[in-house]
C-alpha cells in the first residue's frame, strides 16, 4: 500500500485514533471512514448503500483507500459510526 501525501485526506484520517480494540480492527479505520466519506458524497444514504456503493468498486480502489482486502459489510459501517 502507499502512504498517503501530507495533508491528503487518508493522512488526515490515519491520524484520528481507532477506539475499537484489537478484535475490531479487521479494516484500518482510516479506510472505513474514507470509505463512508466516500459514500456519501456519491448519494449513499445509510450504511448498507455505503457498503454496497463500496462492493460494486473495482478492488483497485479498494487498495487505493486502504483496504487490504475484500471490503466490510454494512454491520462494520455502523459499528463504525455508532461507535464515533
Amino acid at each position: 500500500m502507499k502512504v498517503p501525501a501530507a495533508g491528503s485526506l487518508l493522512a488526515i484520517l490515519a491520524a484520528i485514533p481507532d477506539y475499537r480494540g484489537r478484535k475490531g480492527r479487521r479494516h484500518s479505520l482510516a479506510a472505513m471512514l474514507a470509505a463512508i466519506i466516500c459514500g456519501l458524497l456519491t448519494g449513499a444514504k445509510g450504511c448498507t448503500a455505503i457498503a454496497q456503493w463500496l462492493h460494486d468498486q473495482e478492488p483497485e480502489f479498494w487498495h487505493s483507500i486502504g483496504f487490504t482486502r475484500k471490503p466490510p459489510t454494512s454491520n462494520c459501517f455502523r459499528d463504525v459510526l455508532l461507535g464515533l
